[in-house]
């Protein structure tokens, strides 16, 4: 599968969903993720090689852990972070969405 990057032609700072911008953790609002063609992991390793998206620091997480943690799962995203993996990655999938959604992603 081919990554095509376009710049989008205006609003280059603004966000798609202002519900978002205003405070990602209190809201309420539920995005809703555009079904992509491959895996997390091989897009994430396709845009880390065009330079559109760089590894994030892991935030140190301190018991009691998420029921979803998975202190063997590794996350290449979070630069090798522990619990869980770039499929299963929320900042992940937040990162790649807003990028489709600002129009510097798509997919032929």
């Amino acid at each position: 599968m081919v990554v095509s990057t376009n710049p989008p032609n205006a609003n280059r700072g603004e966000t798609a969903n202002p519900a978002i911008a205003q405070n990602p953790r209190t809201s309420r609002f539920r995005r809703t993720f555009t079904p992509i063609p491959m895996t997390y992991t091989a897009l994430f390793h396709q845009l880390l090689q065009k330079r559109m998206i760089m590894t994030a620091p892991p935030k140190p997480l301190e018991p009691p852990y998420p029921r979803s943690y998975d202190p063997n799962a590794k996350c290449e995203y979070h630069e090798g972070g522990p619990g869980h993996t770039m499929e299963n990655c929320w900042a992940l999938k937040h990162r790649i969405q807003d990028l489709l959604e600002g129009g510097w992603l798509n997919f032929k």
